[in-house]
């Protein structure tokens, strides 16, 4: 039996954990874009953290499957958008798209204004 912990950061913007409180040899993480396709796979899970790499992925929604012989639990997970901007004054603008849950798969838009 698969029992989770947690996937976290989610939405994630370099890597994200997933937590499972049992590890056994047969145990599998696999994560795929919505159409199914594999893009990152790790078999034979023996720590209760396994990292998956997310940098290089568009932006977007993706599915984590955890699976052992009998079992599969299927996880969202978000890639987050992250943009800089540099203005003239010395200022960084940093845009983020924010994923919230909701019924309706609403979109937040954060604007965040940091000194260098």
């Amino acid at each position: 039996m698969i029992y989770f912990k947690k996937v976290y950061p989610n939405p994630a913007t370099n890597t994200a954990t997933v937590s499972v409180s049992n590890v056994s040899e047969d145990l599998k993480i696999i994560l795929t874009d919505l159409s199914g396709k594999v893009l990152w796979h790790s078999e034979k899970i023996i720590d209760r953290n396994s990292n998956i790499p997310v940098t290089n992925l568009a932006n977007g929604t993706y599915i984590i499957i955890v699976k052992d012989e009998e079992h599969n639990k299927t996880l969202k997970l978000v890639k987050r958008i992250i943009q800089v901007f540099i203005n003239l004054t010395g200022y960084f603008y940093t845009l983020l798209n924010i994923n919230l849950k909701g019924s309706e798969g609403l979109t937040k838009m954060l604007l965040l204004r940091l000194r260098i």
